[in-house]
């Protein structure tokens, strides 16, 4: 069985490597662009994968924050009932 630690750390690996890979979309979905496609529509297919990239990667940051929210338990102070 697997314990916490150890599936958070496989976790926070994949998050890792996800951002790795979302670094070079951009750069290698215009490099497998037909030489037809004039430059002003790779640019703006570039700004568009770059534009989802970015979201992609503030997306996981927010889960990587999440998760470390999470493991560190529950907050000692509690909000007024």
């Amino acid at each position: 069985m697997i314990d916490a630690e150890e599936a958070l750390a496989f976790y926070r690996r994949t998050n890792s490597y996800a951002v790795t890979v979302l670094k070079s979309l951009p750069s290698r979905i215009i490099t497998s662009l037909p030489a037809s496609v004039d430059e002003r529509a790779r640019n703006a297919i570039y700004e568009v994968a770059l534009k989802v990239v970015n979201e992609c990667r503030r997306m996981i940051a927010e889960l990587v924050e999440g998760d470390q929210d999470a493991a560190k338990g529950p907050s000692e102070e509690r909000e007024p009932e």
